[in-house]
């Protein structure tokens, strides 16, 4: 498997990083000097995060799923931001579900699996249906349509303090140097 550290790194560094290239590669948003110097500095920062975490980790087919949802993510972002706009929010986030129900029920279904239902499996679903699904889509549908994808991208460096904290009691988690 993947470490959590490892796919946390490389969603949360790298695809804001994409998400510029892509906007930039596209013609939506302008790169000059700054901003590829920026970008460079982005890299190397994520590649020395990562670098203790790819040691340990088998290259294989989980590194390969994260990057495929790292880029999945960026270029969704690119073409929210240029199409977004003149669809309802609200229709766009219940796409983007249906999309991801569609992709996720029949993988869980090949690969097998056991599921207990408790009240922490419920609790856990509504967090990432409600929380980490419609809200935050929302949030970043209605932000795309006011500023840059490169600076919408660039906020998923703030998601872990802002959904770590109201996450820890649903998913029975506990904050870095919390452990009981």
């Amino acid at each position: 498997g993947v470490p959590a550290a490892l796919s946390a790194l490389a969603m949360l560094g790298l695809s804001p990083l994409v998400t510029t290239g892509l906007a930039v590669g596209s013609g939506q948003e302008r790169g000059d000097a700054r901003l590829w110097a920026g970008l460079a500095v982005g890299v190397a920062g994520v590649a020395i995060s990562l670098a203790p975490e790819l040691g340990s980790a088998r290259v294989g087919v989980g590194v390969a799923v994260t990057l495929v949802g790292m880029l999945g993510l960026a270029s969704a972002t690119v073409l929210q931001k240029r199409w977004g706009a003149v669809a309802d929010p609200r229709v766009s986030v219940a796409a983007q579900s249906v999309a991801a129900v569609v992709i996720v029920d029949p993988a869980a279904l090949v690969l097998g699996g056991h599921v207990d239902v408790s009240a922490r499996l419920v609790l856990c679903s509504a967090w990432l249906a409600w929380g980490m699904g419609i809200v935050s889509l929302l949030t970043m549908v209605s932000i795309l349509r006011r500023h840059a994808a490169s600076a919408v991208a660039a906020l998923l460096l703030a998601m872990p303090a802002v959904t770590d904290p109201p996450g820890q009691p649903a998913l029975e988690d506990h904050a870095v140097g919390d452990e009981p």
